[in-house]
Parts: structure tokens; C-alpha cells; sequence
């Protein structure tokens, strides 16, 4: 078989898993149904983040399994067997099999887990072939593009069909996968593997690849946005049955996947930031609109535009990545680049379904579509900075330091947890609460249980914001609230000043750090404050309430930081702050990773939180204790280094003998 052959061969694998699985997505609603679901929204949620959970978690797994036994078709021949005999299984359920739907997404996480074994492996052996890495991977891209463009629309006409149909179609394709695997000559090269530990070590070595990595990211986001809330969003709002549901995704899905190679030649021509920033901002707009459309024609022009922004979007990412990583890296590089997108998926169909069960699907849309506006905002100094030297450390060093001084400071997690308890506000509100919900979290100096749970009627953020039904109300809780305020951030003062102190010269002593900074503090809790109450007159429209939020929260969340670190005032600490978020890099990155993070985090936090109980609430508080230390070590050592500083003891005056600054 010569190489144009093996080359199209593994196209159509790659091709067929990419259609079997988008096969399920435009009538998923139905599927999950027939299932034994009892609500579309959760269900599909859930239905679709097994699959890609099993997809983060055992992508590595096979690779490394194949990289030890030197051999590739067998894995792959394994995996897609699997994954045909998983589909089938899901098959059989309806009428058939007394399953829970507990029960179900099992079996649907082991058809993941198996499906990605064949996906993986034939993108890697792609990638071991001969004849140019951009025409083999220029192949891999069209058979995605062609999987996922023709799988919405013939997905929803199989729908027509009956709920299960889609899934038969999809065994038999990975049968068919199956069977191809044996014919294609095992190419397995020798030599270091792309595992997860060099993709990461990657990114340590070139800190600018964690820009394509977060666009990468984002994208893929909105990817798996679309596949779980955009089909719920056009079957319930629009009405629409499969078959329309998946021509309308298709509108999406064919001009992204036909314009990435004449979107892919111009970015060679006119650079990466142009097509990144300016395409991902207009991209963004695009989600929001969609989510805003009245009519099914409106819907569909919105898809078509936000398709073709997000073919100009996609090559020159990848293309950046390329660009950024040593001659020798690009194969792990580009490893990484796809996890980031996998993780991307999931924390679409997760954050995506819970936000709109949580606020509507117009809220969900400006949510999707403002966190890639806010990403190519944000990041726009630090691609026009590409070109020149690095200003700042890397962020490997800052995260070695950040783990030793953890390691180093453990003992100091009982002040998150102490914090987690003794916001009463939060704890009243969370017990009974009943149900789940996703927060956004910026970076806080003292992170605590309540900064990664959505609680009803309040913004966690752990500075206990209250509530209430009228002026009585108010004026009867504020000596509650400001007692909170004071003890809040006399724990914050201690727990961030000893962190300080801890990494650079100085006092570490909790005590003296409390007396220094608690005053300080108070007023950045205030500030805090003020970025909810000046969201209160956007209520009228709460999507445009959750933007200003998060627009504020983004260019206060240094504060506290900066306070400690700079030893200096409220009002200039804010300047200086307000300077860092719109100059974007390292403020930047830090903020979004952990708004990204925390995401994730907060959906399953929250769900334990509000439906444990006490229990649920003390175990949670203590998850998040050590990593709270983490977080703000390294929150430390990166508003440090913005700083610039490398002054010693006298110069920050805490040495022997210092007044206390106030």
C-alpha cells in the first residue's frame, strides 16, 4: 500500500469515529429520553461529558500502552471493537435492559474510554507517517472537519428514524474502523513518547504556547457548547424536530470545516494575532447573537458567520503552536494543544448545560460567547509582546516555587478551611439549598470553599455579601456583616502576608501580618462589595448583570495581591491593579486559567455543597484547603514579578525596627 493510500486510509478512520460520534448530538434530548433520563438538560449534560471525561482520562492511557508494546493497529483494531460493542450495548437498553441512567452513563464512559483508544491512535500514526507533518496532519484536520460537518445533519435524519438508530449507525462505523486497522502497515516509531508529562514540560519551556493552548481551549469550549446547548437551545426555544436541528448545527459545522485550509494560507500571509484576536472577539459576538436570534433564519446566519470566524480561528492557532514550540517539540507541543481542546469540550458541555439550566439559554450564550471576547481582550498585549524578549519569569519557575513553599506551609490551610466555616451567611445558605449551579472565580487571596460554590441568591466569592427583602432588613444584619467583613479579612491579611513573607525577606509572622495589612484589606473587601452593588442596575438584563460582573471582578482581583506584595495603599494598589489587567500577560493568564479552573471545579463543588449538607459542606472546605494555599503562593510570586521586585527587608520595611505602614 503506498504512502497516499496509508494517508487516506487513517483519514477515513479518523473520519468515521469524528461521524459516529457526532451522529448523537442534534436529538440528543431524545436519545438520553429513551434512555431512562427523567430531565433533557441534565441528562444530555451528563451523557455527553461521560464520553469526554473518558476521553481526558485514558487518551494518555493507550498512547502509552502503545508506545511500550511499539505497535499501533492492534490498539487501535482493540479500541474500536470496543467502542462498536459500546454503542451497540447503549443500543440495547430501550425495552431491553433494566438499567438506571447511573448505570447507563457508565456504559457510556467505557465506550469513551474505548472509542478514544481508535481516535488517538489514528491521528498518532497520521503523525508517524512520512511525506510532511502539514500534509499529514492537513488530513487529519479534513477527515475531523468532514466527520463533524456531516454528522449533524445525517445524525438528525437517522433521528427521524427512531432515537436509538443513530447509535447502531455508529457501532457499525467503528466496525468498519476496526476492520481498516488491519490493513494499514504498523508504522510505530521508536524513541521519547508524547505523553502528558513532556506536554506540560513544554509549555514550561516556552510559556507563550499557554496562549494557543488557551484559545485552543476556548474554542473547543464553544464546540462542545454548541453540541449539548445549541441542540437543546434550537429543539426547545425554535421547536424544531432532529432532522432541522441537525441542518441548523450543520451550519455551524460545514463552514468550519471547508474554510480552515484557504483561512489556514492566509494566516501565513497577514500573521497569527490578526486571525486569533480579532477573529476570536468577532467570534464571540457571533455565540452571543445566536443566543440572542428570534427567528430559525436569524439562528442560522449567526451559525454560518460564527462557523467561518471560527475556520479563520482554528489554523492559525494550530499554526501558532507550530510557530512556538522547538523543532523537535512539535509533536508533544501539538499533544498538548489537542488535551487543552478535550478539556475544552468537556468544560463546554458541563459549564454550557449548567449555566443554562441555572440562568436560561440567552444567559448561556453571552456566558460562552463573553469569556472568548474577554480571552482575546485580554491577551492581545501578550501577542503583540511575541516578538520580543521575555519580560517576566516563566511560568514553570513560579509554579516550583509555588509548590515548594506549599509544601513548605500546609499547616497554614487550616485558614481556609477555618474561613470556609465561619461565614455563616454562606453555610445557611447552602444547607437545603438543593441543587447545583457553576460560578466563575477570579483569583482571591484567601480562596476558600464559598470562592468555588454557586449558592442561591449570592455571588461566592467567601466576603459574605448580604441580601435581604427591605432597609429593615439590611440595617438589622449590617453589625453582622461588618464583624464578617473585619474577621474575613483579618484571615485573608494573615494567611496572604505570611505567604509573602514566606517567599521573599521579611516577617512571616501571622500576628504582625494581621496588624499590617487587615486595615488594607478591609478596603479591598469593600471594593469587592461596590463590584456587586454596581451590577445591581444591570438586574434588568442579569446576562449583561454576569459581564459587568465578571469585567470588574476581572480588573479588581489583584488587590489584595498587589497590597501585600507592593506594601501600599487601597486607591494605589487599585491603580496600579487596573494597570496590570489592561496591559493583560501574566495578570492576564493567571486570572483567566483560574476563572477556567474554578469553573470546572465549582460545578461539582457545588453539587456537593448544596445537596451534602454539613457533612458535604465540611468535606468540601477541606478539598479545598491545601490548594487554596497553592493558589495564592503563586498569586504571590506573580504579582512579585510584575512588580519587579527584588528589594531586601529594609527596603519593604519589615525588618527589625519598621513602623508599621498603614
Amino acid at each position: 500500500m503506498t504512502a497516499t493510500r496509508d494517508r487516506a486510509v487513517l483519514g477515513g478512520m479518523v473520519f468515521a469515529v469524528l461521524l459516529a460520534q457526532v451522529l448523537l448530538y442534534p436529538g440528543v434530548d431524545a436519545l438520553v429520553d429513551a434512555l431512562g433520563a427523567e430531565t433533557a438538560l441534565d441528562a444530555s449534560t451528563w451523557f455527553l461529558a461521560a464520553e469526554f471525561a473518558a476521553f481526558v482520562v485514558f487518551a494518555g492511557v493507550w498512547g502509552a500502552i502503545s508506545d511500550r508494546a511499539g505497535r499501533r493497529t492492534p490498539f487501535i483494531a482493540a479500541g474500536a471493537l470496543g467502542g462498536a460493542v459500546g454503542y451497540a450495548a447503549l443500543a440495547l437498553v430501550p425495552g431491553r435492559a433494566a438499567l438506571s441512567f447511573g448505570a447507563v452513563l457508565g456504559l457510556r464512559a467505557l465506550q469513551g474510554a474505548t472509542t478514544v483508544g481508535a481516535f488517538s491512535l489514528a491521528v498518532t500514526m497520521l503523525m508517524d507517517m512520512e511525506g510532511g507533518h502539514g500534509r499529514n496532519m492537513a488530513a487529519a484536520g479534513a477527515a475531523i472537519g468532514a466527520g463533524t460537518a456531516l454528522g449533524a445533519p445525517l445524525g438528525g435524519q437517522l433521528y427521524e428514524l427512531g432515537p436509538t438508530v443513530p447509535l447502531w449507525v455508529a457501532s457499525a462505523l467503528l466496525l468498519g474502523v476496526a476492520a481498516l486497522a488491519l490493513v494499514v502497515p504498523d508504522r510505530a516509531p521508536g524513541g521519547r513518547r508524547d505523553s502528558l508529562a513532556r506536554a506540560v514540560a513544554s509549555v514550561r519551556s516556552t510559556p507563550a504556547l499557554s496562549l494557543p493552548y488557551a484559545f485552543g481551549f476556548l474554542d473547543r469550549f464553544t464546540a462542545g457548547f454548541f453540541a449539548l446547548v445549541g441542540t437543546l437551545y434550537f429543539r426547545t426555544v425554535f421547536g424544531l424536530d432532529p432532522g432541522t436541528t441537525g441542518l441548523l448545527l450543520a451550519c455551524f459545522f460545514a463552514p468550519f470545516a471547508l474554510l480552515q485550509y484557504p483561512f489556514g494560507v492566509l494566516s501565513d500571509r497577514v500573521g497569527r494575532t490578526a486571525p486569533i484576536v480579532a477573529g476570536s472577539a468577532c467570534y464571540g459576538v457571533g455565540v452571543i447573537a445566536v443566543g440572542q436570534a428570534s427567528t430559525v433564519p436569524l439562528a442560522a446566519a449567526g451559525m454560518v458567520a460564527v462557523g467561518m470566524l471560527g475556520a479563520l480561528m482554528a489554523p492559525a492557532t494550530m499554526a501558532l503552536v507550530t510557530d512556538l514550540a522547538a523543532t523537535d517539540e512539535r509533536g508533544v507541543a501539538m499533544a498538548g494543544f489537542n488535551a487543552a481542546g478535550s478539556l475544552g469540550f468537556l468544560a463546554g458541555v458541563v459549564v454550557g448545560g449548567t449555566a443554562a439550566g441555572a440562568y436560561g439559554y440567552p444567559a448561556a450564550f453571552l456566558v460562552a460567547g463573553g469569556l472568548e471576547v474577554a480571552l482575546a481582550l485580554a491577551t492581545l498585549p501578550a501577542f503583540l509582546r511575541l516578538d520580543g524578549p521575555p519580560t517576566l519569569p516563566s511560568m514553570p519557575s513560579r509554579h516550583d516555587r509555588a509548590a515548594a513553599v506549599t509544601r513548605r506551609s500546609v499547616p497554614l490551610a487550616a485558614v481556609p478551611f477555618v474561613a470556609s466555616l465561619v461565614s455563616i451567611s454562606n453555610v445557611q445558605r447552602a444547607l437545603g439549598a438543593g441543587g447545583g449551579g457553576v460560578t466563575f472565580p477570579f483569583p482571591a487571596g484567601l480562596p476558600t470553599l464559598w470562592t468555588y460554590v454557586s449558592l442561591p441568591g449570592v455571588s461566592a466569592g467567601g466576603i459574605g455579601t448580604v441580601t435581604g427583602p427591605g432597609p429593615g432588613a439590611l440595617v438589622a444584619a449590617l453589625p453582622l456583616f461588618l464583624v464578617g467583613l473585619v474577621v474575613t479579612s483579618a484571615l485573608e491579611a494573615g494567611f496572604l502576608g505570611v505567604l509573602d513573607g514566606r517567599i521573599g525577606p521579611g516577617d512571616a509572622s501571622f500576628a504582625k501580618r494581621i496588624e499590617r495589612f487587615t486595615l488594607r484589606i478591609v478596603g479591598v473587601n469593600l471594593v469587592r462589595v461596590a463590584v456587586v452593588l454596581a451590577a445591581l442596575p444591570f438586574l434588568v438584563f442579569p446576562p449583561l448583570a454576569i459581564l459587568v460582573v465578571l469585567a470588574l471582578g476581572y480588573l479588581t482581583y489583584g488587590l489584595p495581591f498587589v497590597v501585600v506584595t507592593r506594601d501600599a495603599g487601597v486607591l494605589p494598589a487599585l491603580e496600579r491593579t487596573v494597570g496590570y489587567a489592561t496591559d493583560g500577560g501574566a495578570y492576564a493568564t493567571f486570572g483567566f486559567a483560574h476563572l477556567f479552573a474554578g469553573a470546572i471545579a465549582s460545578f461539582f463543588l457545588s453539587g456537593l455543597v448544596r445537596n451534602g449538607g454539613l457533612p458535604g459542606i465540611l468535606f468540601g472546605a477541606a478539598v479545598v484547603a491545601v490548594p487554596a494555599v497553592f493558589i495564592a503562593a503563586y498569586g504571590v510570586l506573580v504579582f512579585r514579578d510584575l512588580g519587579g521586585r527584588n528589594e531586601t527587608a529594609s527596603d519593604r520595611g519589615v525588618g527589625p525596627g519598621s513602623a508599621v505602614a498603614s
